[in-house]
């Protein structure tokens, strides 16, 4: 995306700044401009897109047909991340695609948006103001859903054929604990959910299945 100074100052107009970022041009929006655009009810973490003004248009005609066409409609839509190929969801502003749940912080509070936004039932689709809350990297590993590559039923615990054994692991900041090798898949479970309490984990993770591409077909 490039764009012209013309272009730059009708944005900073609107209240969006645009910024270099890995050496392209990228956009911020602030929260003035979200609640100018969007609707947001806390309640069902809905976005529906408000009328927009003429200063949002080069003309009277593509200021009607836009609000015809998209105006008191719900915005945003799934898309999946291609690293997990997890389900979450993202509303295009000015081309620019905004992950709903820091479009919903935005428009919910007037402080910076925290590095990190945790989704409390560990469903990024699901963007009710309850189940949203500030984070860092560190506290978000430690409500993660159960990986799709898991075998075991258990996150953390794995079978080695060589040893025909359960063995247990966690990863905490980067470093992986071995917990052990177990004859019962059950001691190996107890062994895990132990040390994830005693290092500060979410209760409900690795517990559950988020919402992942393949469960939409």
């Amino acid at each position: 995306m490039t764009l012209s100074v013309k272009q730059r100052a009708q944005l900073r107009a609107k209240g969006i700044v645009v910024r270099i970022e890995y050496g392209k041009e990228a956009l911020n929006i602030t929260p003035e401009s979200v609640r100018e655009l969007l609707e947001y009810n806390p309640a069902t973490g809905i976005f529906i897109w408000r009328e927009r003004g003429e200063h949002w248009f080069k003309s009277p005609g593509n200021q009607k047909a836009w609000n015809t066409r998209f105006a008191g409609r719900r915005a945003g839509s799934l898309y999946t991340d291609s690293k997990t190929g997890y389900q979450v969801r993202a509303i295009k502003i000015m081309h620019v695609r905004f992950s709903e749940h820091r479009l919903a912080w935005m428009w919910m509070k007037d402080d910076p948006v925290p590095p990190q936004i945790d989704h409390r039932n560990r469903d990024a689709t699901d963007n009710r103001w309850s189940n949203l809350r500030a984070s860092s990297r560190t506290e978000n590993n430690r409500n993660k859903s159960k990986y799709r590559i898991n075998t075991s039923g258990v996150s953390g615990v794995s079978w080695v054929k060589a040893r025909k054994k359960w063995v247990a692991r966690v990863r905490v900041n980067s470093a992986l604990h071995f917990l052990g090798a177990f004859v019962e898949l059950d001691e190996a479970a107890m062994e895990v959910m132990e040390f994830r309490v005693e290092s500060g984990f979410d209760p409900g993770h690795g517990l559950e299945f988020a919402p992942h591409l393949k469960d939409v077909f």
